[in-house]
């Protein structure tokens, strides 16, 4: 197994992005305890990671099932990899930030030990598509923070965890 004490990772985000992040912290009680103005970052990465994935591969998903049914005599989705290179091309667009948008603000994310099988899977299928860390944190931060107030709920509703 793979020591999780060496997979920190620093990513820069957008200033709304990073305040969208630190709101929802707050929001959801990732603050550190004693203090209501301290929150823990690495703790909300950490409990945000594995539920944006899954809400990820189910959203994705949901598209290679549509596109295969509207689209499926234009595009060979036979070929080895063609639904995962068309749906990495897909998030990589839109959850990436605009050429325009300046990234400015630091976050440093630790693997915790508990998410480290699910980062080793995901860090082998970017690799394959040539995605740095950085720039996966990054966008699934920011495809985090675009979600509506419900859908985020879910994500840290005591009833629905997974």
């Amino acid at each position: 197994m793979i020591d999780h004490e060496n997979y920190m990772f620093h990513f820069l985000v957008s200033k709304k992005t990073y305040n969208a992040l630190i709101s929802d912290m707050k929001r959801f009680g990732y603050v550190k305890k004693g203090s209501e103005k301290i929150v823990n970052k690495n703790k909300f990465l950490n409990a945000v990671f594995p539920k944006i994935i899954e809400y990820r591969k189910e959203r994705n998903r949901r598209v290679i099932n549509r596109l295969q049914h509207h689209c499926g005599r234009f595009i060979d989705f036979s070929r080895k990899n063609s639904s995962e290179q068309l749906m990495c091309l897909i998030n990589k667009f839109y959850f990436e930030d605009d050429e325009h948008i300046v990234l400015k603000k630091k976050l440093t994310f630790r693997i915790s030990k508990s998410n480290m099988k699910l980062f080793s899977i995901v860090n082998r299928e970017n690799e394959c598509f040539e995605i740095k860390p950085s720039v996966f944190f990054r966008n699934i931060f920011n495809q985090y923070v675009s979600l509506d107030m419900e859908v985020k709920k879910l994500f840290f509703d005591k009833n629905n965890l997974t």
